[in-house]
């Protein structure tokens, strides 16, 4: 008797402990979801209730936390969740799940969709915000590094025809995108700040125009935005050339210029007039320089020494405009590295031509 008295006494321990430790977990580690705020509405009256939303993924209730209280889905496929609103709360919250846990997110940021926002930080960082102006891309390869990661911030500068800057900054949010869009210092324009999201990044790229779209947004008027445009179309220009002097004395040239070639074999040099290369060609060179910023200042150097000694010297004409470059092989800076490759591929694509393969 006394046994089964015990049995019943250590059972009776047990789950009154169990159900300490249960109480213990439900109001100090509740299980609150991962969440980061994508949307805020308002509610014309505060109310306990049950509320359909399509189209998003997770919803929750706001009541100083927020913890998952799904209750059920319809026919069509909406998901059902009840919001709990304490008197005076007027807001409801959607949230989409992250990997980030809910007590690592204490700065959480509210989006508006389609509302009025505050002001972006109007500071340009020239070396890592994408700049765009009428014939520039500055930090193209910021928006690559972007979509790869998935992750962080960035911002996106244009300038309007008159010079004005117009600021996107873009934040990736549970998987999805935040666009703020700043306008407030153009003064041809109409003056806000507006939000929306979408769900990715997409690079679209031909071989005469780069594109990259944002796609699957919501909060604004078209599913589809354009984000930057970047055009190398060389049939729209008047007048492209270039002339290319490379080797330890520079006498190797690639003139489409004045349509000559010269190749410096050491004991003997050979000339080549009528040299030409084919629009295609031209169009791939032409998008290099463009995707390389070749309009703005670069910062070059040929004071360096390497094994080689290799130098380079281009000449580049468009329209009515002319620019100068000179730099070492053993440039290694990010300018240097860009004009190196654009001057390989100059002379790859005069190597690998069957008209003058003979004379490299």
């Amino acid at each position: 008797m006394r046994r089964g008295r015990k049995w019943w006494l250590a059972a009776g321990i047990g789950l009154i402990v169990l159900a300490a430790a249960a109480g213990i977990k439900y109001f100090f580690f509740p299980d609150y979801e991962p969440f980061t705020v994508i949307e805020q509405r308002e509610l014309s009256s505060p109310k306990y209730g049950t509320y359909v939303y399509r189209g998003i993924a997770d919803q929750g209730e706001y009541d100083g936390k927020f913890k998952r209280r799904g209750i059920g889905e319809t026919q069509n496929g909406d998901i059902i969740y009840e919001l709990k609103n304490d008197p005076g709360h007027n807001r409801l919250i959607l949230i989409y799940n992250t990997e980030m846990p809910w007590w690592e997110l204490y700065e959480r940021q509210d989006i508006m969709s389609g509302q009025t926002d505050s002001k972006l930080d109007h500071t340009i960082d020239e070396e890592n915000d994408v700049i765009l102006r009428l014939d520039t891309a500055r930090n193209l390869g910021r928006l690559d590094d972007f979509m790869d990661k998935k992750l962080g911030r960035l911002k996106v500068v244009h300038y309007s025809i008159e010079g004005d800057p117009i600021f996107d900054m873009l934040q990736y949010a549970a998987g999805r995108i935040k666009v703020t869009i700043d306008n407030t210092l153009d003064r041809f324009g109409t003056p806000k700040v507006r939000s929306f999201t979408c769900t990715q990044l997409e690079r679209q790229e031909s071989d005469t125009k780069q594109i990259y779209m944002l796609t699957g947004c919501t909060g604004i008027e078209a599913e589809q935005v354009q984000l930057v445009r970047v055009d190398y179309e060389l049939s729209a220009q008047d007048r492209f050339s270039f002339v290319l002097k490379y080797g330890k004395k520079l006498k190797n040239e690639i003139n489409t210029r004045d349509m000559t070639l010269v190749m410096d074999h050491g004991a003997s040099m050979t000339e080549v007039s009528d040299f030409q290369l084919s629009p295609q060609d031209m169009q791939q060179i032409y998008r290099k320089l463009v995707l390389a910023n070749y309009l703005e200042t670069k910062t070059l150097t040929d004071r360096c020494s390497s094994s080689s000694g290799e130098k380079y010297a281009l000449e580049v004409t468009i329209n009515g405009a002319v620019r100068n470059y000179a730099w070492g092989g053993c440039d290694k800076g990010l300018d240097g590295q860009q004009m190196t490759e654009i001057a390989q591929l100059i002379i790859d694509t005069v190597r690998n031509n069957e008209a003058y393969k003979p004379i490299f």
